[in-house]
């Protein structure tokens, strides 16, 4: 417990935005309340000083019981939707909690195309690089020949972060993407320069677009191995929103059967990676 000379109306609502304070109701309806509470704690904290002032001039026989707070009662409200607590987790501490604005786009891993970003430090000058992430930050320079200007980004996925940088033209073509908590398909080139890595970005598209597939093809014809087949086992789901058809056998005589998965564990996003249907 700590008094309102220690917590302040600004100390409190950080406390709030960031999530602290989730066990005693909604971030909005919180921050709607918050004025009255703090007024209520502020008139008992002058209560108690009065109390104690007049401790020694008054009969010990008329103390009476303090009196315990009226609850406060929440007002009508809009529920603080997970973006917003995103941007405020952010804005506070530096990272996600509630959340990663990526979470709910995981099963793009199930496609090899896509890299992380943490796998740029891994790649060569001049690779190709398709990857879906958001904007982490970003700063703005201006060219020295024609004073045009480009942005100098970090991005970020569930893998970690990597540098990116939008020239002129590009960022001209696709600043309006640029927003926090965006998805983001960003393709380019990797650039190596006094031994560190970013990215040349040559083209960018609102993560939007891409839709989970509602139908799968695994291949795992002439495996015959009983931890691969166990594995595999393990990843079916009836309730699953998937339909996945696995080919099995050998290949002069390819068999195959139909089950439902889902792509919301990391296990199972390894599992269909490795053996999708190229």
């Amino acid at each position: 417990r700590v008094g309102t000379e220690l917590i302040n109306k600004r100390s409190a609502e950080s406390l709030i935005k960031s999530g602290a304070l989730d066990q005693f109701g909604d971030r909005n309806a919180l921050l709607k309340i918050m004025p009255e509470m703090l007024q209520k704690a502020n008139s008992k904290a002058r209560e108690k000083d009065s109390d104690q002032t007049g401790l020694f001039a008054i009969d010990f026989g008329d103390l009476q019981p303090q009196k315990n707070f009226i609850a406060t009662p929440f007002p009508s409200f809009e529920p603080a939707p997970d973006r917003e607590k995103m941007l405020w987790e952010k804005e506070l501490m530096g990272l996600y909690i509630t959340t990663h604005p990526l979470s709910k786009y995981s099963w793009i891993r199930i496609f090899s195309d896509y890299i992380n970003c943490a796998d740029v430090e891994n790649l060569t000058q001049d690779s190709s690089v398709k990857l879906f992430g958001l904007v982490s930050s970003q700063k703005f320079t201006f060219t020295k020949a024609k004073n045009e200007k480009m942005a100098i980004l970090t991005l970020e996925d569930e893998s970690g972060k990597c540098d990116a940088v939008l020239f002129p033209r590009t960022y001209e073509k696709f600043q309006n993407l640029l927003l926090e908590t965006t998805p983001l398909i960003i393709r380019g080139k990797v650039n190596v320069r006094d031994e560190k890595k970013s990215l040349i970005i040559e083209q960018m598209e609102h993560g939007a677009t891409l839709k989970p597939p509602k139908k799968l093809t695994l291949n795992i014809v002439g495996i015959n191995d009983p931890e691969t087949i166990a594995e595999l086992k393990n990843c079916f789901h009836d309730d699953g929103e998937i339909e996945v058809i696995v080919e099995y056998g050998s290949k002069a005589n390819v068999k195959s059967f139909t089950k439902k998965m889902r792509l919301d564990a990391f296990g199972v996003i390894n599992c269909v990676r490795k053996w999708i249907k190229r």
